[in-house]
């Protein structure tokens, strides 16, 4: 007769295989989170307030847990990162576009010029966006904006920026990380003392990559203390933040359940940060905003 391999045991099928498989999917969802402000960014063709910097600290978190994972075998991490990897390509590829298109203009116009300019940008992708790609209603409103004020350059970047401006700073801290992460693991390939000791290389690469994620908590550490000083839990997004914890229960459990303490120490401090932005959000509620009219109800 045939027989079937027999199932773990209950607690390590739920500690060792479904914990880290829904924070395989927790850990994606989490690394969706900057599409919408990103979209907005792309509808309105600047940053505004959004800060990239996260998305560059992401490339390199990623590639080291890409690397640890090849380092101990753990098809866990690995799929848990994979995606973040790459869609943290995008997300710093759309950010340096976009400070490009901020810079280039600023230079060809000044300051005042291009605050105006990013309004009429506003408006002319919210006929892409909102009625559709239509070509004449686009070419209409450039044609009359530029008749208004032939003194204004054209919205399109037609001009080559000055040599300071070759590099975005986003591009710099890209590149930075990307840097780092070379001579990490340059190191471990090819340094003979990580050579002569078995585990060396997995035990550098957990230092870097836990290393790498203190960037992370520098976020939730600067919105507890702004909530705090405010009383005023706006600054905290209430999605990304459960996102956020419940990822960190998954994979604390799971480094447990693993010994792994480079998995569960990151973690459980994460879960703490969560806690606290939880009790906060709690204790002093976000105050009504007022509703801002878009840039066609103001003009109109």
């Amino acid at each position: 007769s045939t027989s079937f391999p027999s199932l773990p045991p209950p607690d390590v099928l739920l500690f060792e295989y479904i914990s880290p498989a829904l924070g395989v999917v927790m850990a994606c969802a989490t690394f969706t989170a900057p599409l919408a402000s990103l979209k907005e960014a792309i509808r309105t063709r600047s940053l505004g307030d959004l800060n990239p910097l996260p998305w560059a600290v992401m490339t390199g978190n990623c590639a080291g847990w890409i690397a640890y994972s090849y380092l101990v075998q753990d098809y866990f991490v690995l799929f848990a990162n994979a995606p973040g990897f790459m869609l943290s390509i995008w997300l710093n590829m759309s950010a340096v576009k976009l400070q490009f298109c901020e810079t280039s203009r600023y230079d060809a116009l000044g300051e005042d010029d291009a605050g105006a300019h990013d309004a009429d940008a506003g408006i002319d992708m919210q006929l892409y966006t909102e009625d559709g790609p239509d070509a004449d209603d686009v070419g209409q409103s450039i044609r009359r904006r530029r008749t208004a004020d032939k003194s204004r350059a054209p919205l399109e970047i037609s001009s080559v920026p000055s040599t300071s401006h070759l590099t975005t700073p986003h591009e710099r801290a890209l590149l930075l990380v990307a840097a780092a992460w070379v001579v990490i693991l340059s190191y471990v390939a090819f340094a003979p003392a990580v050579k002569r000791n078995v585990g060396l290389d997995a035990t550098v690469v957990g230092l870097a990559v836990n290393a790498n994620l203190m960037f992370f908590y520098g976020a939730p550490l600067s919105a507890i203390a702004k909530v705090a000083r405010e009383r005023d839990s706006s600054a905290i997004h209430g999605r990304t933040m459960a996102m956020n914890t419940v990822n960190g229960v998954f994979w604390s459990v799971y480094g447990i359940a693993r010994k792994d303490a480079y998995i569960y120490v990151p973690n459980l401090m994460g879960v703490g940060f969560g806690i606290v932005q939880i009790v906060l959000k709690w204790v002093f509620p976000a105050r009504p905003t007022t509703s801002i009219k878009s840039s066609t109800e103001t003009l109109s």
